[in-house]
């Protein structure tokens, strides 16, 4: 299932990276003007999409001066030096912030309808944030130590990814957009699995035949989330029996009576929900400091382990505007926190405090709501539906479409050929098409190759190609994984061999995709991987009229031609890039249309069907979207949320006093 562009979680990009510590123990603080309200999110209701006899009551929201204030400090040079003004940062902040509130209030609520599946996959998630989080203010926590004491601390801790890395690489990365699982099945299919997993063992006939049409009523997707949340909660309690569950959620307060083990599961994992924390979380012994290591390691851990409380006590000793149900949780946690130092020693308050209530107040809840919006973007894309007979007539439609256009103009079939478009219909073009895989000289070689004539070795061949050819067997390269260069170095030979010992073995249908998958792996032509149908090249060329490639390139491309046989490969061919082993891939001596259910290359890895069903249901999602954006936050946006302008209309002098 493709994912549309997240309007949830741009609204989350923003507003999170301030609210979430990562390792800042610095607050910002104001006089008593500061602590107004500049704007809120009064109590409105939510309403079940799917039951409209059934509400949900949001709480008011207030956001204060001091809060914008943190924002603005955040975030004002860099804004101005985007060319926005002050004004602009400030509306976009609150915007954001409410917007952002209003998103929360519909997770939670769908949360509430059962609409939306939290299990403990997603709890433990938050806690092992925590943990982070507790990490990163110990690695921060050393290395001050260590510079009080005039020495230098690698840090060699487990912190948060850090979300602003580059990540791009040297070569694409192949991407397998096979349908594979669930998306793959047909609804009858689907249907059958959801009868078999979620209907309870002891329903009579007429609740099973309830529960079948209940499920015939749902979209394909919306079956696949069904199954999907019912697989990531069973499995986690596997090995668990019936028994054991039933004693487990008696044992917490849940009636077990008339319920199945997985509603009993369900119970049980909504408890630690509202608990906000994970049933049995395990973490590992040599993560927790001043257990293991020498004297000095030991002795650096614990240290940093109580500083590192104390600034936390600080920062939530400063806490304001927090209700006193709040306060008084974050006194409790202390108190549990002080005699787990008491009474078993400053390592173990590590656990302590990354579990408890103080942790997820300051980074927990904001991680916890970002989870809670992407499970709501799961339900809502779980609402589309794309039926066969849409499939059939978008692909009617494109055929008769590029028959027109193709017929007028012999160009706009080139054009899409090159683009990578999805060509259903193939006229006589005087075209064909290859792929190829570029294993380069190396620098040093380049360079030896400018100089030939003047080199002592250059003497022994009778021109550059031959002393070119030459090199060219001494050419090493490396695979690439992950779009990096891997491992070690691997001789030209080596490379040949696997590269023709692949496709030979490889089904004639599997070639093209084969050979695709090893130019990923070796090619160093970056814009070879682009090419979904690869290069093109004329078959016949008008006097004064010559290829685009060089000539070696060329003449091997004409050569492969003449034979006529698709995927067979080519010698090793030697350019003054490298060497290119060539694959034949596409020929149209005559016109031919792509099936509904064939595949628009032998390289792709979805049918014809599967890629216009794809795009129909992005479409509609997009759709979809739109509305439900439109009614669920647009509208309660605009009837909800209030902005009191006045009040922090000279927030930036104020700031600066």
């Amino acid at each position: 299932m493709k994912k549309i562009v997240k309007f949830l979680s741009l609204i989350l990009c923003f507003v999170v990276a301030c609210t979430c510590l990562t390792g800042c123990f610095v607050t910002y603080d104001k006089e008593k003007d500061f602590k107004q309200v500049v704007a809120k999110v009064e109590s409105y209701t939510i309403v079940n999409p799917e039951n409209e006899d059934e509400t949900y009551q949001t709480e008011e929201f207030k956001f204060h001066k001091y809060q914008l204030a943190n924002f603005i400090a955040s975030y004002y040079e860099s804004y101005l030096n985007a060319g926005y003004t002050a004004d602009d940062l400030i509306d976009s902040i609150i915007e954001s912030v409410l917007t952002q509130k209003i998103v929360i209030n519909t997770a939670y609520a769908y949360k509430e309808f059962g609409l939306i599946r939290w299990s403990q996959y997603e709890e433990e998630d938050i806690t092992a944030y925590k943990y982070q989080q507790v990490d990163s203010y110990l690695e921060q926590m050393k290395t001050t130590i260590m510079e009080e004491r005039g020495e230098t601390y690698v840090s060699g801790g487990i912190t948060p990814e850090d979300s602003s890395s580059n990540t791009s690489t040297k070569y694409p990365v192949y991407e397998d957009d096979t349908i594979v699982g669930y998306e793959s099945w047909s609804k009858d299919q689907l249907v059958s699995e959801c009868m078999y997993y979620l209907v309870p063992a002891n329903a009579t006939d007429v609740v099973k035949e309830e529960y079948r049409e209940k499920f015939n009523d749902l979209v394909p997707y919306a079956l696949i989330k069904l199954l999907n949340d019912y697989n990531k909660s069973v499995s986690y309690y596997e090995g668990v029996s019936s028994t054991e569950l039933q004693a487990e959620a008696t044992a917490l307060g849940i009636s077990v009576t008339d319920k199945t083990d997985y509603e009993v599961i369900n119970a049980i994992d909504d408890y630690y929900f509202n608990k906000k924390q994970s049933r049995n979380y395990i973490v590992s012994a040599n993560r927790i400091p001043g257990l293991f290591g020498d004297d000095k390691t030991r002795s650096l851990e614990n240290n940093a382990m109580d500083r590192v409380l104390t600034e936390v006590k600080e920062q939530t000793d400063a806490f304001s505007n927090i209700s006193a149900e709040e306060k008084q949780m974050i006194d409790d946690a202390w108190a549990t926190i002080n005699e787990v130092k008491t009474t078993k020693g400053i390592s173990y308050t590590y656990s302590a405090l990354a579990e408890s209530y103080i942790m997820e107040y300051i980074v927990g809840k904001s991680y916890r709501e970002e989870v809670l919006v992407g499970l709501l973007e799961e339900y809502i894309e779980s609402q589309i539906g794309v039926s066969s007979k849409e499939v059939e007539d978008r692909y009617a439609s494109i055929l008769a479409s590029q028959k027109e256009a193709y017929s007028d103009d012999i160009n706009n079939y080139i054009s899409d050929m090159e683009r990578g478009n999805m060509v259903l219909y193939h006229p006589v073009s005087g075209y064909y098409f290859i792929k190829h895989i570029l294993i380069p000289f190396s620098t040093e070689q380049l360079a030896d190759i400018e100089e030939y004539e003047g080199s002592a070795i250059g003497q022994q061949y009778n021109n550059q190609e031959e002393y070119r050819n030459y090199l060219a067997t001494q050419i090493v390269s490396y695979e690439h994984k992950d779009g990096e260069d891997y491992g070690e170095a691997k001789s030209i030979s080596e490379i040949e061999a696997e590269i023709r010992k692949t496709i030979a073995e490889a089904s004639y249908g599997e070639k093209d995709k084969a050979f695709t998958k090893l130019m990923y792996k070796y090619s160093t032509d970056t814009a070879g991987f682009g090419q979904k149908y690869g290069y093109k090249e004329k078959v016949s060329f008008a006097d004064g009229e010559k290829s685009t490639f060089v000539p070696e390139f060329a003449q091997a491309c004409a050569d492969l031609y003449a034979k006529g046989d698709l995927y067979v490969l080519s010698d090793n061919i030697v350019t003054t890039y490298g060497v290119h082993i060539i694959m034949l891939t596409k020929v149209v001596d005559y016109e031919t249309e792509t099936g509904l259910y064939d595949y628009a290359t032998p390289s792709d890895n979805r049918t014809i069907y599967q890629t216009l069903e794809n795009e129909l249901y992005d479409a509609k999602l997009s759709d979809f979207f739109t509305k439900w954006q439109n009614e669920e936050i647009v509208t309660n946006y605009a009837n909800s949320a209030k902005v009191y302008e006045e009040k922090f209309e000279n927030i930036i002098e104020e700031m600066t006093k």
